[in-house]
């Protein structure tokens, strides 16, 4: 079987030989001596490379111009790429992983490292064009295959980007409602059979695709984007249009057409202050105004990771004065009158978003299941959950009951300074500063209470402060067991400052 390339781009030829000698068991090696190499060499192996190694100081073109290069070109989308240097410089490092970059690895290199941090970003790539690939299949399917695409979706977004699963099954149910009211609203200009309907539903569930590609440090990040940010996240309509533009051989299926011009269109207002094309009034398709008032309608009344969830009657207020933007004159009046089903919808939603949804059950499950008598099934378990949470860059913890220490990953150790590694933590004085004996107390008996039929639990930690902010800590846990004794826990953690949650 032939095995994936790694392409090394770097001007030092010990480095090339050094990083090939590291990978050249696992992977073929490609080589380049520059960028402007480096570009020519990816064009002809686009489709067997798995990853771009790529140094920043090199002669002809840089590792910037070189990502500017696979920016326009759209290669960063497809191949993951991971810089190589020296350099230490903070505004170096922020500035590739603007342009697309993935990581970054410091010389001088551990064969170690680099050979878990490659082999996991080559998996965490190709989880993601799988779950694509999965998504564009559902697409030209019947209705009943399309309800599976949009479970399969909820679950994708939820995993990247901290919003509930829910939230892409409510957009269609909006959007569906909106639809069929605006058809007694005007049913001479607005008129649509039920077929139609269910179709632009279906489209619906599309509408965010493009943040796939959206840098998850800007997708998650807690706080006001930047205006640089923000210009990043407004990208996410263009990428998912482009990305159903490849779909070659089914430009002509209805369904493509709707998911196009949703992904396009939804962040587009009535009086031409959207993006990306500032277009307004019937310009904009029905069916991506109609999507964009769902979309707003949902976020408003869903919790976030920069916002509290507002109240049905607050969000109500919010769209029909004009906070979010201007819409339909026709499509606010058919808003109006589907107030009591949204109200209804939000109610069932709350409920169901109090459980520990689906996916984090069968994750847990799938742990559970498949463990052995033996520390190496423990690693490979570890391994399983470790891929899957890379997905959405959350707050993943580790607690070995049997060595009592708790591990965290990077995303955690920058967002709340916690070391990667503390022993005896609940006797630790910097994580009982962060989060209080308190709330440590409380965990720890969560935990400690597990029974082994089922290993998982959810509590709130409420209190806790760290770098002069007060969070509010929402902790679902899973208890590895073997032999039905503990080994250790899997804290899932969602973290919000607590004057966004009263």
């Amino acid at each position: 079987m032939e095995k994936n390339s790694v392409l090394i781009i770097d001007d030092s030829s010990i480095n090339r030989t050094i990083l090939s000698d590291i990978l050249s068991d696992t992977y073929q090696i490609l080589e380049a001596c520059d960028g402007v190499e480096g570009v020519q060499v990816l064009e002809k192996n686009l489709s067997k490379t798995c990853v771009i190694l790529l140094d920043y100081s090199m002669p002809r073109m840089n590792g910037i111009e070189v990502l500017k290069v696979l920016n326009e070109r759209k290669w960063t989308h497809e191949i993951p790429v991971v810089i190589i240097s020296s350099e230490e410089d903070s505004n170096i490092i922020e500035r590739t992983y603007e342009l697309g970059a993935q990581d970054y690895i410091m010389r001088p290199f551990i064969s170690s490292v680099v050979k878990k941090r490659i082999y996991n970003i080559c998996m965490l790539f190709k989880e993601r064009r799988k779950l694509i690939n999965e998504i564009v299949e559902q697409v030209n399917e019947s209705n009943k295959s399309n309800s599976l695409m949009i479970s399969i979706l909820s679950h994708v977004l939820e995993f990247r980007n901290l919003e509930s699963g829910l939230h892409v099954e409510n957009v269609r149910y909006i959007t569906e409602t909106l639809l069929e009211s605006l058809t007694k609203v005007n049913p001479e200009k607005y008129r649509f059979t039920e077929q139609e309907i269910s179709l632009i539903g279906n489209a619906s569930a599309l509408h965010d695709i493009g943040k796939i590609a959206i840098p998850l440090e800007i997708l998650n990040k807690p706080g006001k984007l930047t205006f640089e940010e923000f210009e990043i996240m407004k990208t996410h309509s263009q990428i998912g249009f482009d990305t159903l533009e490849k779909l070659n051989k089914y430009q002509d299926q209805p369904l493509v057409k709707y998911a196009k011009d949703i992904c396009l269109y939804h962040h587009e207002k009535w009086d031409g202050n959207g993006y990306p094309n500032k277009i307004k009034g019937n310009d904009i398709p029905i069916w991506a105004q109609v999507v964009s008032l769902a979309d707003c309608y949902d976020a408003l009344t869903a919790v976030r990771c920069y916002k509290r969830a507002f109240s049905h009657e607050e969000a109500c207020n919010m769209l029909l004065n004009g906070e979010c933007g201007q819409f339909n004159p026709d499509l606010i009046e058919a808003f109006k009158n589907t107030e009591k089903q949204l109200k209804l919808m939000l109610i069932h939603s709350t409920k169901e978003s109090d459980d520990v949804d689906d996916v984090q059950r069968n994750v847990y499950k799938l742990i559970r299941d498949d463990l052995s008598n033996s520390k190496a099934s423990v690693e490979v378990q570890r391994d399983k959950l470790t891929l899957l949470s890379s997905l959405a860059d959350e707050l993943i913890f580790e607690y070995n009951i049997m060595e009592n220490y708790l591990t965290c990953q990077q995303f955690g150790e920058k967002r709340f300074n916690i070391p990667s590694r503390v022993d005896n933590p609940s006797h630790n004085e910097t994580i009982i500063n962060a989060i209080g004996k308190e709330n440590i107390d409380k965990l720890m008996k969560a935990l400690y209470s597990s029974e082994s039929s089922n290993g998982k639990g959810k509590l709130i930690m409420e209190n806790v402060v760290s770098n002069g902010v007060k969070y509010k800590f929402y902790v679902f846990f899973g208890v590895l067991f073997v032999n039905s004794q503990p080994i250790s826990v899997l804290m899932k953690i969602f973290a919000m400052e607590d004057d966004l949650c009263n």
